[in-house]
């Protein structure tokens, strides 16, 4: 049996809410795959206040970075981004890959 745990970043890592700091935040812990080989993944639990402070800076980076970008750039980053996933010799896929149970 491997253990995965040590694989997997830290909530902190992961959790991607960058008004807030996360490592304050209340954390909940999901299980997936069978008992002898789970993988737990730790998640801060949001309430209306940091959702609310969260949500307004994401506005303001909407603003602030999004608004004066064409269309057509934003299109070719996302398309980037799903061919890099697509492809099964990107690392951060291999490594998400090996994460799995």
């Amino acid at each position: 049996m491997t253990d995965v745990s040590a694989m997997i970043p830290s909530a902190d890592s992961v959790a991607h809410l960058p008004a807030l700091d996360v490592g304050r935040l209340e954390h909940t812990e999901l299980r997936f795959g069978a008992p002898d080989q789970s993988l737990a993944l730790r998640l801060p639990v949001l309430d209306a206040d940091s959702l609310r402070l969260q949500i307004e800076a994401l506005r303001e980076a909407q603003q602030t970075y999004l608004a004066g970008r064409p269309i057509a750039e934003l299109v070719e980053i996302i398309d980037t981004t799903v061919a890099l996933w697509q492809d099964p010799g990107y690392p951060r896929r291999q490594h998400v890959e090996a994460c799995l149970p």
